[in-house]
């Protein structure tokens, strides 16, 4: 025999009310939890809008974030987190703006801000949402510099040192030191140089320096007068009147041997 459920009609009427509303909330209960009405973030893009290379110490990288909704319409106003993998390559000026303190690579990652309890609400977007660029620093020589030196040489055997300095376009000095330096002279015969760049004088004349690093050329002109000027005269009596003969003679200086 199979058992009749009574209807709620047929209940006692104190129980009525309470069978009512129960059956209006399962009516209205959603299937799954509802989520926030109006857009919601569901991707966040970011793409470089400078050179993602930089050349220069101080050079910036500028990097434009984009939020979408689930219309793939652009959503303003949503907070992103920044994250560096280095922080030894480039530097945080600004919203997007990155400035090179060191050579290398370095992935710039940004995350959706869920606020600072890091919960989600249900039901919106459960996952975390991010997307990352690479930027490289790798200075580049642009300016390559001689030292003043004295050029001019008195003796021969002298040295005198050169010294070279190269930047980046920002005038900032190779931070993986400079690149090979190549040294010539001229004219080895006035003034030969080795690959420190000591110059050394070795005949009378004039002879061009010429130092070379990748493209950049730097160059000095040096000068070499050992010879020094003597000029002897004696003075004598001929025939009761006072005579003087002179003559004039040249010293070649040299550098004591070491």
């Amino acid at each position: 025999m199979i058992p009749r459920v009574p209807s709620p009609l047929m209940l006692r009427p104190s129980l009525r009310p309470l069978i009512l509303v129960l059956v209006t909330l399962a009516a209205c209960a959603p299937d799954d939890v509802v989520a926030p009405a109006g857009p919601e973030p569901t991707t966040v893009g970011l793409t470089a809008a400078s050179a993602a290379s930089l050349a220069s110490i101080g050079d910036t990288a500028l990097v434009r974030p984009r939020v979408l909704d689930q219309h793939g319409q652009p959503l303003d106003g949503a907070k992103l987190r920044w994250s560096l993998s280095r922080g030894d390559v480039v530097a945080q000026d600004a919203e997007g703006v990155f400035r090179a303190i060191g050579n290398g690579r370095v992935t710039i990652v940004a995350a959706l801000d869920v606020g600072p309890t890091g919960v989600r609400p249900a039901g919106y977007w459960a996952d975390r949402l991010a997307d990352s660029v690479v930027v490289e620093v790798r200075q580049r020589a642009a300016r390559l510099t001689l030292a003043p030196v004295d050029t001019a040489f008195g003796t021969l055997g002298a040295a005198r040192q050169l010294r070279v300095e190269v930047t980046d376009a920002r005038g900032h000095a190779m931070l993986d030191g400079p690149p090979a330096l190549t040294w010539r002279s001229a004219d080895a015969r006035v003034v030969d140089v080795d690959g420190s760049g000591v110059v050394r004088s070795q005949g009378e004349g004039s002879a061009r320096v010429t130092v070379q690093a990748d493209a950049l050329v730097g160059a000095a002109t040096f000068t070499v007068r050992p010879r020094l000027p003597h000029t002897s005269c004696m003075v004598f009596a001929q025939r009761r009147q006072t005579r003087q003969a002179c003559v004039t003679l040249d010293f070649v200086v040299r550098e004591p041997a070491r």
